[in-house]
Order: C-alpha cells, then sequence, then structure tokens
C-alpha cells in the first residue's frame, strides 16, 4: 500500500513537473485549441450544475494555456461556484494580473471576498469592476459587502 502511494505521488510530481515546462515554453495552436475546448465543456458544467466537472474542465484549460485570464476567470467562477473560496480568490487574483481591466473577474473576486468576510477588499474589487460590469451588479455587490448607501446611490438610477 506504501509503495502504491508513493508511486502515485511520484507519478503526480512528474505530470506536475511536465505542466510546468509546458508552462515555461510557447502556448501551441494545439494547446490553444484543447483549452478552448476545455472551457466550452467547463461551461457546459456549470449551466448543468456539475460543479466537480465544471472546475476539472477549467483548471484543465488553465493548464493548457496558462496566461489567459479568461480560463482563469472560468475557473475562479468554477471554483466560487463549488464554494471553494480561497481557491476562487486565487484564480480571480490571477486573472486580475493577467488583464487589470477584466470587470468579470473583479466582480468574481469581490463577490469571492465577501464570502471570505473580507468585505473591505470586497469594495476595493468592486470599485475595480465598476464601469466593466452592469451597475446592478456593482451596487448588488455593495450591499452584500456592507455599503448600503452606496449601493442605493448606484442602484436607484440603474
Amino acid at each position: 500500500m506504501m509503495n502504491r502511494t508513493i508511486l502515485k505521488l511520484a507519478a503526480s510530481v512528474l505530470i506536475i513537473g511536465t505542466m510546468g515546462a509546458a508552462t515555461a515554453t510557447e502556448v501551441t495552436p494545439k494547446m490553444i485549441r484543447a483549452a478552448e475546448q476545455a472551457a466550452d465543456n467547463a461551461l457546459a458544467a456549470l449551466k448543468k450544475n456539475r460543479m466537480q466537472d465544471a472546475v476539472r474542465y477549467a483548471e484543465r484549460a488553465v493548464a493548457y494555456n496558462p496566461s489567459s485570464a479568461e480560463h482563469r476567470a472560468l475557473l475562479g467562477q468554477a471554483y466560487l461556484h463549488s464554494g471553494r473560496f480561497q481557491s476562487a480568490e486565487t484564480a480571480f487574483g490571477d486573472a486580475l494580473r493577467l488583464a487589470p481591466d477584466h470587470g468579470r473577474a473583479a466582480l468574481g473576486l469581490s463577490l469571492t471576498q465577501i464570502a471570505l468576510g473580507k468585505n473591505d477588499q470586497a469594495l476595493a474589487s468592486l470599485g475595480q469592476a465598476r464601469g466593466r460590469v452592469p451597475d446592478a451588479d456593482v451596487g448588488l455587490g455593495m450591499a452584500l459587502a456592507g455599503d448600503k448607501t452606496g449601493a442605493l446611490a448606484i442602484l436607484e438610477p440603474a
């Protein structure tokens, strides 16, 4: 039993090491196609409320194309819907590092931070999302983060 565990661990390290080497090199057109297919599968799984499948496919999309902010935001969404808030926070943060103007990633990050009880950080993330996502979403996020006055100021005109 111990040998089997060690063998599985060694295989995992080898796979991760190989993926890391692929990440350091150029992303090939074949990898981009595979990432897009995995992302499409993740979206379909999200729509069908199959969260484990959504996470698995979104992780695969990021593995194939790690420099895609869209795929990292999708991974964050899958983690968020699965209740994996720490992982979602990391994925959304990665998406924003790749594309600071990614409104949906900023909104997702704010919702994740609200779930984690980080309301001040969530309000800052909502500020980053403002103008990039509908005002109704920003206002609702502000209300959830505890800024009811700011939420009303945004929601009334919207």
